[in-house]
């Protein structure tokens, strides 16, 4: 599985409605948002992010206003508990000391 990067983060507001938004090319989508009559917040990250360390680092860095930063943090905590659905636990009981040889006709048995 490959995570898409993102070069920018931010927040949307339209109807009072507040989305979180990201994008590669900040400045065609705030033109894009802003000829929708969205308002926005977007800060450029230093690096090319997933998006949950996108907006873990928009969360530390950026000013916020209103429904903004609730919205962030709620996103973050739905983006965190998806992420650990994916993952499986393993519990190790016994350390193996011999190496076991599976032959195909073991394998079909």
């Amino acid at each position: 599985m490959t995570t898409k990067l993102f070069k920018s983060v931010g927040v949307g507001v339209r109807n009072g409605h507040t989305k979180v938004r990201w994008a590669n090319d900040m400045v065609s989508r705030i033109k894009l948002f802003s000829k929708k009559g969205e308002e926005v917040n977007f800060i450029e990250l230093p690096q090319a992010m997933s998006k949950l360390a996108a907006l873990e680092y928009f969360q530390a860095n950026a000013k916020m206003e209103g429904d903004q930063a609730y919205v962030v943090s709620q996103k973050i905590a739905e983006m965190t508990r998806d992420a650990k659905k994916g993952e499986v636990k393993v519990k190790a009981t016994k350390a193996v000391t011999k190496a076991v040889k599976v032959t195909k006709s073991a394998v079909t048995a």
